[in-house]
């Protein structure tokens, strides 16, 4: 059992009241220079507050009064740490290892403190912003606002960790650099499909081909936009299923934005029977052009086709092509509905009949 000296309690107390009566005058003027530094954080936050309320009274929701009001936080703890430091310095510290790492663990929690106070600060600018784009541009400009926020703070991250690997644990960032560069053109080569994934993102979210919400086909699979990310884009398929298709695929597929059209073309076509008369087959092709001239929405974009195009083998054919001025397919199925409806109610009034597949058998009696 080693043995430990006996340090009697006396012996303690005398010591300590002799280190305090030795340097009561430091410890005062650190306690005073702290309290003064918390004071002097007190009247910041107030003013940054009342600045904040004061600008946004003016101008609800602008940019400055927001950043008032998100950098009070950061800046406390900055004003905070830097009156811990200078009461430290006042203190009798003598050993040259603690006062090393004193200076060490100041700029190491300083540097993470800046880096969450730049978030913050980057977080309300990109909810600014977002803010102020009008409603059709809105969710486009998330994708996008979104995307370089994340990039900006990786990149805030990755500056900050190598500033402390230098400043703090005074590492060879040089050769840090070195290394991970041929690191990470070895993880290129190995992640080549997630690296087109990353840029198939920046790719559909600035060439904004479709925005969320948007019913769209891409390849062979057709749905409306959920959500992009940067591995892949969401679509849900009319069935009900969640497709994830990778950002790559997207990118280079052709894509069909049906939301984005201004109308919806159609085609139809109508046979009656080859007993209908030249007569009887103008009046059909008068009677649909009536209908069609009844519906306001049929003659939005261009005045409707009707003509007399094809003897088929058991039709005589009329196609009708309409542009239906929306780009909604339930108002343009309604209104296909009761186009349909008027003319099988017209056309039963006029005595003309509808064609059907049907086969003509002649029986030769040879004797």
């Amino acid at each position: 059992m080693p043995n430990f000296p006996d340090i009697h309690p006396t012996i303690v107390l005398h010591s300590s009241q002799s280190w305090l009566s030795l340097h009561w005058p430091q410890l005062l003027l650190a306690l005073g220079i702290l309290v003064g530094c918390l004071a002097a954080l007190w009247l910041l936050r107030s003013l940054l507050t009342r600045l904040g309320k004061h600008l946004d009274a003016q101008k609800p929701g602008n940019l400055p009064a927001q950043l008032c009001t998100s950098v009070i936080r950061p800046v406390t703890w900055i004003g905070l740490l830097v009156g811990i430091r200078l009461s430290l310095t006042i203190l009798p510290i003598t050993s040259p290892i603690a006062l090393l790492w004193i200076d060490r663990g100041f700029i190491c929690v300083i540097a993470i403190v800046l880096a969450i106070g730049i978030n913050f600060l980057l977080n309300t600018f990109c909810k600014w912003l977002i803010q102020h784009e009008t409603q059709a541009q809105k969710a486009q400009q998330v994708l996008m606002t979104d995307l370089i926020r994340r990039l900006l703070m990786a990149l805030l991250w990755f500056l900050t960790f190598f500033f402390l690997l230098q400043n703090v644990f005074s590492l060879n960032v040089s050769a840090l650099l070195a290394g991970a560069g041929v690191i990470g053109l070895a993880l290129a080569f190995a992640a080549q499909n997630t690296v087109a994934n990353l840029f198939g993102a920046v790719s559909l979210i600035g060439d904004s081909p479709f925005k969320i919400g948007d019913w769209v086909k891409i390849g062979d699979q057709e749905g409306l936009v959920e959500a992009i990310g940067l591995r892949s884009m969401r679509l849900r398929a009319f069935t009900g299923e969640l497709l994830v298709i990778p950002n790559r695929i997207a990118a280079d597929a052709v894509i069909i934005n049906n939301t984005d059209r201004k109308h919806i073309r159609q085609t139809l076509n109508i046979g009656v029977t080859y007993s209908t008369s030249p007569e009887k087959m103008r009046e059909a092709m008068d009677i649909i052009k009536e209908i069609l001239d009844s519906r306001p929405i049929c003659n939005k974009v261009r005045p409707p086709i009707i003509v007399f195009n094809e003897m088929k083998d058991w039709s005589l054919n009329i196609m009708v092509i309409i542009w239906f001025g929306t780009s909604d397919l339930a108002q343009k199925n309604a209104e296909l509905s009761e186009l349909h409806l008027q003319i099988l109610e017209r056309f039963n009034q006029a005595g003309i009949d509808f064609a059907f597949p049907s086969n003509t058998t002649y029986l030769v009696n040879q004797k």
